[in-house]
């Protein structure tokens, strides 16, 4: 199973590389770089090999010396990368890539004012480019210079950047110490997006304008870590050029993520003959058929990966999973038990077991599961079984259990709240019910659990 953390680095257009030269003569325009011409992988040495001879052919091209540095930088090769874009912008001055990939490079080993300079060539061949406007941004507020980000920023609002530009825009007043200006912005784009990385921020401004009580539900909210990201049109073209088997795969992981689901099976297809065992590219093979709605070739794979991996614990788990939306339990219970020899701690199977169990009334068994999750999803499940049976002390036993694994659940909060009520708590079940609707409860749901806190209060 791919790691979030892991899609997330893929997904996020980078901050990269050194220094960099400023315009030179194109007659001081060095020989081409070579590089990775030593590597294992044939495939991506022969693709470097052809566009490293298609330079020395035409040593005067931008662009042909533009492309091998594209092929250097998305295959890994950044340093090589970084010269090879040097020499492509000083051969055609018109091309923003260049500029831009530079800036890119820079800014990921934390080269800054150098990054800035790249960034600003870039505008000056390509104005209205949101992305370059949105790193320009995001370079001053990182440099310190807050009071011209917050115009950097205002300047990518103006150009349709949207919520990356606004984000950005409430991060410098904070910085500024504007905190009502920040909550003004955060507020709306809070509704705007649901994104954590909104909801975070969001309860800074709050802590840092003196309002704690305001802020204990968007830090919950904002608890996942991962970024608000923007799509990036000429980065994104650079991937046409990953030819090492790692970058392809990390391809194939981005064209998932934004279901782009026809092109990532043709990407992992034509990868497969090159290491037709390699766990994760069949792992997410599969995804990519499951996503197409190719279930019997999304099962296919799994059990091809299970032959070649027969102690990987993820081809099973995937497979329990597929059994379990396909009908067959008890395929799906016994890949998931299998899952748990291999890895006796895998909460996903524990609950997976607890669920198939719940669906055949075997509450005891099932309740055994869910305890041996140790997941906020697991402790639900354990008091909602408690609920059913009124025993109260129980239920709000396993539901604070869940809300303290994963307070952003509005329905454990929710069921907590009504949990309390019945208990006759009634201020905590106040409490509780607040929180729930605050975190986004089903309006009809949250009424429900009101009316019946009445009920119980006046009785």
């Amino acid at each position: 199973m791919r790691a979030t953390a892991r899609l997330a680095l893929l997904l996020a257009v980078v901050f990269s590389v050194t220094s960099c030269s400023e315009p030179m003569p194109a007659a001081s325009v060095s020989a081409p770089i070579a590089a990775g011409f030593d590597s294992a992988d044939t495939v991506l040495v022969d693709y470097l090999r052809k566009l490293y001879e298609a330079t020395t052919a035409d040593p005067e091209s931008g662009l042909a010396r533009g492309t091998l540095g594209i092929a250097y930088d998305i295959n890994g090769l950044t340093d090589a990368a970084r010269l090879t874009y040097d020499q492509a912008r000083v051969l055609d001055t018109t091309d923003v890539r260049w500029p831009y990939y530079l800036a890119l490079l820079h800014a990921s080993r934390g080269e800054h004012a150098v990054a800035l300079r790249m960034i600003d060539t870039a505008l000056l061949l390509a104005p209205d480019y949101v992305p370059a406007l949105l790193w320009r941004g995001t370079l001053l507020l990182d440099m310190g210079q807050t009071s011209n980000a917050v115009s950097a920023f205002e300047t990518a609002r103006s150009q349709g950047a949207g919520a990356p530009a606004t984000l950005g825009l409430a991060r410098a007043r904070l910085r500024l110490g504007e905190h009502d200006a920040a909550v003004q912005l955060l507020v709306p784009l809070a509704e705007e997006t649901n994104h954590p990385a909104v909801f975070r921020l969001l309860g800074r401004a709050y802590q840092a304008g003196g309002q704690p009580h305001k802020a204990e539900v968007p830090l919950i909210r904002g608890r996942r870590s991962e970024p608000l990201m923007w799509f990036d049109a000429l980065k994104f073209e650079q991937w046409e050029h990953a030819v090492s088997f790692t970058s392809r795969l990390g391809y194939a992981e981005i064209l998932l993520a934004l279901r782009r689901t026809d092109q990532a099976v043709d990407v992992l297809e034509a990868l497969r003959p090159r290491d037709p065992n390699h766990e994760v590219l069949l792992n997410n093979l599969s995804s990519a058929y499951s996503q197409a709605g190719q279930e019997a070739l999304a099962v296919a794979t799994l059990k091809e990966g299970i032959a070649a991996h027969p102690d990987s614990f993820s081809f099973h788990l995937n497979l329990a999973y597929h059994h379990r939306h396909g009908g067959d339990d008890d395929l799906a219970l016994a890949h998931a038990e299998r899952a748990l020899d291999l890895s006796p701690d895998l909460s996903q199977a524990h609950e997976l077991i607890g669920e198939i169990m719940l669906a055949r009334n075997q509450s005891e068994q099932a309740t055994d599961a869910f305890e041996k999750a140790h997941s906020p999803r697991g402790y639900y499940y354990i008091a909602m079984l408690a609920g059913a049976a009124e025993n109260w002390p129980r239920a709000i036993d396993y539901f604070e259990r869940s809300v303290a694994l994963d307070p952003a659940n509005p329905l454990a909060q929710l069921y907590l709240g009504r949990s309390l009520a019945e208990e006759g708590r009634f201020d905590d079940a106040s409490a509780a019910l607040a929180r729930a609707n605050d975190l986004g409860a089903s309006p009809d749901a949250f009424f429900s659990a009101i009316s019946r806190l009445s009920s119980l209060r006046a009785r």
